[in-house]
């Protein structure tokens, strides 16, 4: 689904980074610190497990500050997300034209490459 995704907003004209394989929350962290996305698109389940901690350490790191989060799930989780700090939540399966046009609204006024 996530390489589906990343071709998606790539074919949109929006660069994407995108985590390969199994990695640790920290080492998302890490790769959001060195390359300061305007927006992370982040399922609430992870590697196993929810993601909520990795949204509330996004949300107190200040070099984040100005990044917009969108959440995804399976599941009806939309307030849950909203309530630990996402901004947008969207529920699979969605349709292309959903997704580009909640990440477009998230990024409205931001310094992200738009086309």
């Amino acid at each position: 689904m996530e390489g589906l995704l990343g071709t998606l907003l790539e074919m949109e004209g929006y660069q994407v980074v995108h985590l390969e394989g199994r990695a640790h929350f920290e080492d998302i962290l890490d790769l959001a610190r060195q390359e300061r996305p305007d927006l992370l698109l982040m399922d609430v389940h992870l590697y196993g497990r929810e993601s909520f901690d990795l949204l509330a350490a996004i949300r107190e790191d200040a070099s984040f500050a100005l990044a917009r989060v969108i959440m995804y799930s399976g599941m009806a989780l939309g307030e849950v997300c909203l309530r630990q700090g996402a901004d947008d939540f969207i529920q699979k399966p969605f349709m292309p034209d959903e997704i580009l046009g909640r990440v477009k609204k998230a990024l409205q006024g931001t310094t992200a490459d738009r086309h």
